[in-house]
């Protein structure tokens, strides 16, 4: 029996200084390894625009958690949900048009 395994994706930058551009509207694809990675991702909100809305999945499970910063560096607060599709999680934020924004995703651990 032979079975093949996809490829990673290419890992995203790992400090805000090398973050991964990504355009406003299209799909990216990532791996967050356990307990030692975090992603980072930049963008600019379009004209028009003030609210951010990223919609995540993973397999088996979603386990990534979603940290939005400004430009200055401060925290954005984002609310979370579940997605429209099965296995999904929507986070959204309150942002400002023509704005920076760096968007840290890493695993999401819990500790009771």
């Amino acid at each position: 029996m032979r079975s093949s395994v996809p490829p990673a994706p290419p890992d995203a930058g790992d400090t805000p200084e090398a973050a991964q551009p990504i355009e406003p509207g299209t799909t990216t694809t990532g791996r967050i390894e356990p307990r030692t990675d975090a992603d980072w991702y930049a963008f600019t909100v379009p004209e028009g625009h003030n609210t951010v809305d990223v919609v995540v999945g993973g397999v088996p499970i979603v386990a990534v958690a979603l940290t939005l910063l400004d430009d200055e560096g401060l925290q954005v607060p984002m609310r979370f949900g579940p997605g429209d599709a099965p296995g999904t999680v929507r986070y959204t934020a309150d942002v400002e048009a023509g704005r920076s924004y760096r968007l840290r995703s890493e695993e999401h651990t819990s500790e009771l």
